[in-house]
């Protein structure tokens, strides 16, 4: 018996060997796409939610609320600044065979980071009269 070269890899039979199709995102591409769809769902529900954060803000003592604020609560803003990732998302995703696999990437992590940041608006937006009611404790 032939005893195997330890240089060499092992032979693998063609028919039970996974064959990866080139172009193909990868779990991790996968793992972006999910994390940003779930993120953009967040958005979308905490907007169309918000709409209760207003009459909680005016019973703490908030008689006028910021702008950033007053956008926040509105459910189509939440929507608006959600919108450009998620098509950012659906572009990747529909349109495969026409981006190269970097392009199909670079849409994921531009989403991903919109997403990010439009999250982050509305948070500040949710908390902007809770910081001020917080330094007018402070002051006093």
């Amino acid at each position: 018996m032939q005893q195997p070269n330890p240089y060499r890899p092992p032979q693998v039979d063609q028919g039970t060997q996974a064959v990866a199709v080139p172009g193909a995102f990868t779990v991790l591409d996968w793992i972006g796409v999910v994390v940003t769809a779930l993120a953009v769902l967040a958005i979308c529900l905490v907007s169309i939610n918000a709409r209760v954060f207003e009459s909680m803000f005016r019973d703490m003592g908030a008689e006028s609320l910021p702008l950033l604020t007053r956008l926040a609560v509105r459910p189509w803003f939440g929507l608006l600044l959600a919108t450009p990732a998620a098509a950012m998302i659906a572009v990747a995703l529909k349109y495969h065979r026409r981006f190269s696999l970097a392009h199909r990437r670079a849409l994921v992590v531009v989403a991903f980071a919109l997403a990010l940041i439009a999250g982050a608006v509305v948070l500040v937006g949710l908390y902007q009269p809770i910081f001020s009611i917080a330094g007018n404790i402070r002051s006093s």
